[in-house]
């Protein structure tokens, strides 16, 4: 097992979500939010990729956020936005023996 993190992907748009990131792999998975920032971004989560997307946690400032191990993918759909955070970014622990 190893660490691994992805940049997570956001829309300026409120209403509209950045691309999703695989995470099955994934175990003791956070999502980090850093920067000065004005923004609502609503972590999203799946369990297929024929699944509807369900509301994890609403994220309005830095920090982190953890994420239940039953996903297979991430997203941020954005609700409010005024100014970007610094960087956004999924980590966890990968679940495959190497």
């Amino acid at each position: 097992m190893r660490f691994e993190s992805y940049r997570m992907e956001f829309s300026a748009t409120p209403g509209q979500a950045g691309s999703a990131v695989a995470c099955e792999d994934l175990i003791n998975k956070q999502v980090q939010v850093w920067g000065t920032f004005t923004a609502t971004f609503d972590l999203q989560g799946r369990c297929s990729s024929d699944a509807a997307w369900q509301n994890i946690a609403s994220i309005t400032g830095p920090g982190l956020t953890s994420v239940p191990g039953t996903f297979q993918a991430l997203r941020l759909s954005t609700s409010a936005y005024t100014s970007p955070p610094t960087g956004v970014v999924l980590a966890g622990t990968n679940s495959r023996v190497d």
